[in-house]
């Protein structure tokens, strides 16, 4: 064993078992904070104790460890406030060929995940009542039943599409024009990576994770928190060929020169070079 590679927080006690035991540097990569995410869903204290105290034993026996976003940084400077410094490595996209607007889905919009309430898919709903504006949801989850009721009492057609390979998922995509994102929270979105890989205009809602991808009114859209807000912006678009394709070919060229998988391989193997030199 030359190094020890772990990608995400849970289980990590075996990766620091096997750096005491060999003595051999540890990388740590998490690709969420699973101690914000327990706060942000309002686990049970004991529950966020324990990742807590997960967090830090694993920063502070790993030599390396990586997060996905600027905001998991801030917050474990904050939270955590260990002495040490805690390196950015983005989430990755495989990118697809660029499809033409115009061979796009006019009035379909995408969101994809699970159908829990961090997605906020029954404000997505609410949003879209009294539009004709089509929604298709790509996931499953416990509130699948909720949210078909719903699609029905707002009078929106609502599609669930049972998930779909991720190989599969960009392709997919690139057969609509619009991906909407109402999470209230979120890490690293790799599903907001994809739908601005494969040229789809991003409308996401305001919050830290989704503004440092999107830059709003350049490569994609921020929503405010106004449920009629998604109407308007829908509405703008459509009346405004020129601006909806600049936004999508900006989006596209952004995430596909920034999180390319041949740039975060590049960003790894050079972690795995370093550690491995300062392991000799």
């Amino acid at each position: 064993v030359n190094l020890i590679k772990q990608n995400q927080l849970l289980g990590s006690w075996i990766s620091i078992i096997m750096k005491i035991l060999y003595q051999k540097p540890l990388f740590i990569r998490t690709g969420y904070d699973m101690y914000k995410f327990s706060i942000e869903e309002n686990k049970h204290f004991l529950v966020k104790t324990l990742y807590k105290l997960l967090t830090i034993l694993s920063i502070y026996f790993s030599d390396i460890y990586s997060v996905s976003s600027e905001d998991d940084i801030r917050f474990l400077k904050k939270e955590v406030k260990i002495k040490k410094d805690i390196i950015l490595r983005k989430n990755w996209i495989l990118g697809t060929e660029y499809i033409p607007f115009s061979e796009r889905f006019d009035m379909k919009l995408l969101s994809v995940g699970r159908l829990e309430t961090q997605k906020n898919f029954s404000q997505l709903i609410k949003s879209l009542e009294g539009t004709n504006y089509i929604l298709d949801i790509v996931g499953k989850g416990s509130l699948k039943d909720s949210l078909i009721k719903e699609a029905e009492l707002r009078n929106v057609e609502v599609n669930f599409i049972k998930s779909i390979e991720n190989t599969e998922l960009i392709k997919y995509m690139s057969n609509y024009k619009y991906y909407v994102s109402t999470s209230s929270f979120e890490g690293n979105p790799k599903t907001i990576l994809e739908a601005m890989s494969a040229g789809c205009v991003v409308i996401a809602s305001d919050i830290p994770n989704h503004t440092e991808i999107i830059e709003n009114n350049f490569s994609g859209l921020i929503l405010d928190n106004e449920i009629e807000g998604l109407q308007i912006v829908l509405d703008n678009l459509r009346e405004n060929k020129d601006i909806e394709e600049t936004l999508s070919i900006n989006g596209y060229e952004f995430i596909n020169k920034n999180y390319s998988l041949e740039k975060v391989c590049l960003d790894e193997y050079g972690d795995y070079y370093r550690l491995s030199s300062e392991d000799k």
